[in-house]
């Protein structure tokens, strides 16, 4: 394991167990519980889910044998959903941030909860990592993993810049407008917020399996994820602290994974 990866899961682990030290005796580090109501987002997000279908549907159709794809390759695909998926969380962000709660805490202190919370999330997934292995060796099956990492991993030059920005900057900022400002607040309305937590983070899991169903045990540690991003962004009030986490987290891996 790269030394980038063992200290940022030590680091981690020591953020979790202070978090946990704090908690018991009574004061928590992420402040007080925010106050207000979430966005109403139920027809922002039946109409972000139909513009992105269509807007892939689209680009795909009008790129599909072109040069542009032929001589871009993988790079040339990541540049194009997640442009597509900025576009789609761009034109969803006024309504994900049209509710009444606000952020309770300083922003010095939110970039703190959204950098520790990125440091956790990469200790949790290494644990739960262990685990998959471990079954996938006692199993005899291969270890799952998500091509883009393998492609992430060996990209060189522009392609490494490509991936590092998607991974860190765009990524974050267009799935957690998407799956926390819009989706959580949405089944929130319909199910409560502690089953539409679960709920959008189950979601989030399997959403990066994409289609490649023998990689399914990787949705456990990214449901983790997804659930830490939506329980910070509901105590907080703030769309920042989960992207924050995310981009952390991203970058983490992207590190440990460039570092290996």
């Amino acid at each position: 394991m790269p030394l980038v990866a063992v200290v940022a899961a030590i680091v981690g682990a020591v953020v979790i167990a202070e978090y946990v030290r704090r908690r018991r005796g009574g004061r928590d580090p992420l402040g007080p519980r925010s106050t207000g109501e979430l966005p109403d987002t139920g027809w922002a997000f039946v109409a972000g889910a139909l513009g992105w279908y269509l807007l892939v549907g689209l680009a795909n159709s009008l790129l599909a044998g072109s040069d542009a794809r032929r001589y871009g390759g993988t790079a040339f695909d990541v540049v194009l959903s997640t442009g597509v998926n900025l576009i789609v969380a761009l034109a969803l962000l006024r309504s994900a941030t049209s509710g009444t709660r606000h952020a309770s805490l300083p922003s010095r202190r939110l970039v703190e909860i959204g950098v520790c919370a990125g440091f956790a999330m990469f200790a949790a997934q290494y644990a739960v990592g262990r685990v998959i292995t471990t079954a996938c060796d006692l199993l005899g099956r291969p270890i799952p993993e998500q091509a883009i990492v393998d492609e992430a991993r060996n990209a060189a030059g522009g392609d490494a810049l490509v991936y590092l920005v998607g991974a860190v900057v765009l990524a974050p900022l267009a799935e957690e407008i998407f799956f926390r400002g819009i989706l959580l607040p949405a089944a929130s309305r319909f199910v409560g917020e502690r089953t539409a937590l679960a709920l959008q983070a189950v979601v989030f899991g399997l959403i990066h399996v994409d289609g490649a169903w023998h990689t399914w045990p990787l949705a456990i540690p990214l449901a983790l994820v997804g659930w830490c991003a939506g329980f910070v962004y509901l105590r907080t009030g703030s769309l920042a602290v989960p992207i924050l986490l995310h981009a952390t987290f991203n970058a983490l891996n992207l590190a440990s994974l460039r570092a290996g």
